[in-house]
């Protein structure tokens, strides 16, 4: 919209906004924050929104915190006003993708996606997501989940296949 031409868009491992919905309730907000804490470091911090509706709501952080410590997630020196600065910028990038709405280019997109799915529920088709936004979307799957792909082994293979994808004479 801002006149620039972009040669190719690489997205890695990432899904298009759901239409917009009803605001989440900050037990659901927690819930996804301890999800993506615990993706980080490549483990599941089993916390649910029933779970924190128990507790009294100045309550709620702290137990994310306390359960966070118990899994290994976080040093015990990590105090609460820490906790809450990640939680307040977590809950921030939810809304901020939540009110985006994306709009349609006309330009194929090059998708690659983790193999492994750390989500509830059957895996999203991201290529499909995004094929109604974009002019058509060349995926490619990569070892490792959201969290991991990034890092050694996986990157090397993830670096691989975007200096292919990059180079490719289709794109020419």
């Amino acid at each position: 919209q801002q006149g620039q031409r972009v040669e190719r868009l690489v997205l890695i491992d990432s899904s298009p906004p759901p239409p917009q919905s009803e605001p989440i309730d900050e037990e659901e907000q927690l819930v996804g924050f301890a999800r993506d804490l615990g993706g980080l470091f490549g483990k599941l911090l089993p916390i649910t929104a029933d779970e924190l509706r128990s507790q009294a709501p100045e309550a709620r952080l702290d137990y994310v915190l306390e359960q966070a410590r118990q899994h290994g997630l976080v040093s015990p020196d990590v105090d609460l006003e820490q906790m809450r600065r990640l939680a307040v910028l977590f809950q921030a990038n939810q809304r901020a993708a939540q009110i985006y709405t994306p709009q349609p280019i006309a330009q194929p997109i090059i998708l690659l996606e983790a193999n492994d799915w750390l989500g509830a529920g059957a895996r999203p088709e991201l290529a499909a997501l995004w094929q109604p936004l974009t002019a058509g979307v060349e995926a490619y799957q990569v070892p490792g989940n959201h969290y991991t792909l990034l890092h050694a082994p996986q990157v090397q293979t993830v670096a691989e296949r975007l200096k292919h994808s990059l180079s490719d004479e289709r794109h020419e």
